[in-house]
C-alpha cells in the first residue's frame, strides 16, 4: 500500500535565488542589470567559518643578559650561569615583555643610549692621552737623540748683532800714464798735502835748473794723497772758474800730462796737454778753447809776471798745424791748439811758442 507521502508529494525546496548566480572569472565585472523596481531585497546567508587550529605551542627560550647572570651566580653561588627562561607564548595582560635593545646597522646601540656615549667619550679620552704622550715622547726622548745639537732640540738665546759698520767708498786708485810718444828727459814727482795754485808755482820753481840743455822737457806729475790729480781739478786750480767742472769731465779724459820746456836760457815755461774723450766732436772742444780764450786769469799758467794779454791770433806751428796765440804787456806769448794724431785730438797749452813746438815733436805728431 503507498505510503501517504507517496500520494501526496512533497513540494520542492525553495531555492534561494542569491546563490543562483553563475560563478564569473575573477577580473570580469559583470554590468550591472536593471532591477525590477518591486523586487523584494534578499540577505545574503553568510558562509560557515572553516574552523581555526590551535597555534602550535611555542616552546621556552632562554636568554642570559647580565642582569640574569649577576642573579644566577648570587643563588648559586658562583657556581654557574643559569640563562633565564622565557615564554615565548603571548603575554598576559599582566605579564612583562622582555624588550631587548635595538642595535643600529654599525653594531652599537641605539643612538642616545647611555652605555654608547660614555663608550664614545672614553674613547676620546684615551685617544686624546695617547696623542699627547706620543707627541712628548717624540720631542724630549726621540728627537734629541736623532739631533743631539740641533737648534730645535736645543735652543740658543740670539744675542743681539751689531749693525756693520758702513762700508767706506774706496775710489780706484788713479794711474798716470805720459801722453808723450818720445820720453821726457826727466820726470819730477811733485806730492802736495794741498792742492792750490800757489803750492803747484813754489814747486815747480823749485826744480833745479843747473846743467839744463836747451829744449829740455821736464814731465811734472802733481799728486795728492790719492793720486795723480785729474785735468778737470787742475784746470779749476788754475782758471777757476771759467770753464765749468762737468764740461771738462765730459769732453777731455781725467789723465793729462803736465811738463816745463826750458830755452836756452835755461827759463821755465810751462804747459799741459789734454786728450779729448772719442766721439766728442771738434764743435764741442772747440767751443771750450773760445770759453778758455775769455778768461782773465791767463797768467796764472805762467811762473813770471807777464802783465795783461790781448785778444787772441791766428798762427801755426807748420801750415798743417794751425795754433791760436795771445800776447802779454811783457812780450810773453801763451799758445794753444788742437792736433790730431791718428784717431787721438789732443788739447796742448804752453807759454810760449818754441814750447808748443816742442812738445807737439814729443806727442809724434
Amino acid at each position: 500500500m503507498p505510503s501517504p507521502t507517496d500520494q501526496f508529494p512533497s513540494s520542492p525546496t525553495p531555492v534561494n535565488q542569491a546563490f543562483n548566480i553563475p560563478p564569473q572569472p575573477a577580473s570580469f565585472t559583470q554590468p550591472s542589470q536593471p532591477q525590477p523596481m518591486n523586487q523584494p531585497f534578499i540577505q545574503a546567508s553568510p558562509a560557515p567559518a572553516a574552523p581555526v587550529p590551535p597555534p602550535p605551542s611555542a616552546p621556552d627560550m632562554g636568554v642570559r643578559t647580565m642582569a640574569s647572570d649577576a642573579e644566577s651566580l648570587r643563588t648559586t653561588g658562583g657556581s654557574e650561569a643559569v640563562p633565564q627562561i622565557l615564554s615565548t607564548a603571548p603575554a598576559g595582560p599582566n605579564e612583562p615583555v622582555f624588550t631587548p635593545d635595538v642595535v643600529n646597522l654599525a653594531g652599537g646601540s641605539k643612538p642616545g643610549s647611555p652605555r654608547r656615549s660614555r663608550g664614545w667619550l672614553t674613547a676620546v679620552i684615551v685617544g686624546l692621552v695617547l696623542i699627547a704622550g706620543l707627541f712628548l715622547a717624540f720631542r724630549y726622548v726621540i728627537l734629541p737623540r736623532m739631533c743631539p745639537v740641533c737648534e730645535i732640540c736645543t735652543p740658543v738665546e740670539e744675542e743681539p748683532v751689531a749693525p756693520l759698520p758702513e762700508e767706506e767708498v774706496v775710489a780706484p786708485a788713479r794711474i798716470h800714464t805720459s801722453y808723450f810718444t818720445i820720453a821726457p828727459d826727466r820726470t819730477e814727482n811733485i806730492q802736495l798735502e794741498t792742492i792750490s795754485l800757489l803750492n803747484i808755482k813754489e814747486r815747480l820753481s823749485q826744480i833745479p835748473s843747473e846743467m839744463i840743455q836747451p829744449s829740455t822737457v821736464i814731465e811734472t806729475v802733481v799728486s795728492d794723497n790719492a793720486g795723480p790729480i785729474t785735468f778737470p781739478v787742475y784746470m779749476n786750480v788754475v782758471f777757476p772758474g771759467d770753464i765749468p767742472e762737468p764740461d771738462l769731465v765730459a769732453a777731455f779724459e781725467e789723465d793729462f800730462t803736465s811738463f816745463v820746456y826750458y830755452n836756452a836760457s835755461s827759463n821755465p815755461f810751462p804747459g799741459v796737454i789734454a786728450r779729448v774723450r772719442p766721439g766728442i766732436s771738434a764743435d764741442a772742444y772747440e767751443a771750450i778753447g773760445t770759453r778758455f780764450e775769455g778768461s782773465a786769469q791767463l797768467a796764472n799758467i805762467f811762473l813770471t809776471d807777464t802783465g795783461n794779454f790781448g785778444s787772441f791770433d791766428d798762427g801755426s806751428i807748420d801750415p798743417t798745424k794751425p795754433v791760436r796765440f795771445a800776447r802779454g804787456s811783457n812780450s810773453q806769448r801763451i799758445e794753444y791748439g788742437f792736433f790730431q794724431s791718428g784717431e787721438n785730438t789732443y788739447w796742448v797749452i804752453t807759454t810760449s811758442y818754441d814750447a808748443i813746438k816742442e812738445a807737439v815733436r814729443r806727442l809724434g805728431i
